[in-house]
Protein backbone atom coordinates (compact mmCIF):
# COMPACT_ATOMS: atom_id res chain seq x y z
CA UNK A 1 0.00 0.00 0.00
CA UNK A 2 1.36 3.35 -0.51
CA UNK A 3 1.03 6.71 0.87
CA UNK A 4 -1.61 8.66 -1.10
CA UNK A 5 0.17 10.86 -4.23
CA UNK A 6 2.87 8.24 -4.19
CA UNK A 7 3.04 6.22 -7.78
CA UNK A 8 5.69 3.89 -7.03
CA UNK A 9 5.18 0.72 -8.92
CA UNK A 10 8.12 -0.91 -7.39
CA UNK A 11 8.10 -2.07 -3.39
CA UNK A 12 11.65 -1.62 -2.43
CA UNK A 13 13.18 -0.96 1.21
CA UNK A 14 15.93 1.83 1.43
CA UNK A 15 17.30 4.20 3.97
CA UNK A 16 15.51 6.73 5.72
CA UNK A 17 15.79 9.72 3.13
CA UNK A 18 16.45 8.26 0.10
CA UNK A 19 13.62 7.23 -2.65
CA UNK A 20 10.60 8.78 -3.14
CA UNK A 21 8.70 9.25 0.74
CA UNK A 22 8.95 12.29 2.24
CA UNK A 23 10.02 11.59 5.66
CA UNK A 24 9.49 14.97 7.05
CA UNK A 25 5.57 14.91 6.05
CA UNK A 26 5.40 11.12 7.66
CA UNK A 27 6.85 12.60 10.46
CA UNK A 28 4.44 15.86 10.46
CA UNK A 29 1.63 13.27 10.33
CA UNK A 30 2.49 11.03 13.15
CA UNK A 31 2.97 14.22 14.80
CA UNK A 32 -0.49 15.41 14.53
CA UNK A 33 -2.06 11.81 15.46
CA UNK A 34 -0.48 12.10 18.41
CA UNK A 35 1.92 9.21 18.02
CA UNK A 36 4.32 8.51 20.75
CA UNK A 37 4.78 4.94 20.26
CA UNK A 38 7.76 2.60 18.78
CA UNK A 39 8.70 3.73 14.66
CA UNK A 40 10.78 1.14 13.14
CA UNK A 41 13.17 0.32 9.58
CA UNK A 42 13.32 -2.01 7.30
CA UNK A 43 16.01 -2.34 4.84
CA UNK A 44 17.41 -5.34 3.45
CA UNK A 45 19.09 -7.23 0.45
CA UNK A 46 22.35 -4.37 2.01
CA UNK A 47 24.27 -7.26 3.45
CA UNK A 48 27.68 -5.59 2.66
CA UNK A 49 26.42 -2.13 3.98
CA UNK A 50 24.41 -3.45 6.88
CA UNK A 51 26.54 -1.64 9.84
CA UNK A 52 26.04 1.57 7.34
CA UNK A 53 22.39 1.18 7.16
CA UNK A 54 21.43 0.54 10.68
CA UNK A 55 23.33 3.55 11.58
CA UNK A 56 21.98 6.25 9.03
CA UNK A 57 18.79 4.98 9.71
CA UNK A 58 18.86 5.45 13.43
CA UNK A 59 20.56 8.67 12.81
CA UNK A 60 17.79 9.85 10.60
CA UNK A 61 15.36 9.35 12.45
CA UNK A 62 16.68 10.45 15.52
CA UNK A 63 16.68 13.41 13.37
CA UNK A 64 13.36 13.31 12.54
CA UNK A 65 11.59 12.30 15.62
CA UNK A 66 13.65 13.35 18.61
CA UNK A 67 14.40 16.74 20.14
CA UNK A 68 14.69 19.90 17.43
CA UNK A 69 13.64 18.27 14.58
CA UNK A 70 10.15 16.57 15.94
CA UNK A 71 8.99 19.77 17.48
CA UNK A 72 10.15 21.93 13.67
CA UNK A 73 9.86 19.77 11.13
CA UNK A 74 13.22 19.57 10.03
CA UNK A 75 14.10 17.51 6.70
CA UNK A 76 16.66 14.87 6.53
CA UNK A 77 20.18 16.18 5.76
Amino acid sequence: LNPPGLDARIHQHFDVGAGELDWANVAAALRSVGFDGIATVQVFFWNERAQQSFELNRAAMRHLFEGPAWTEMQTVP
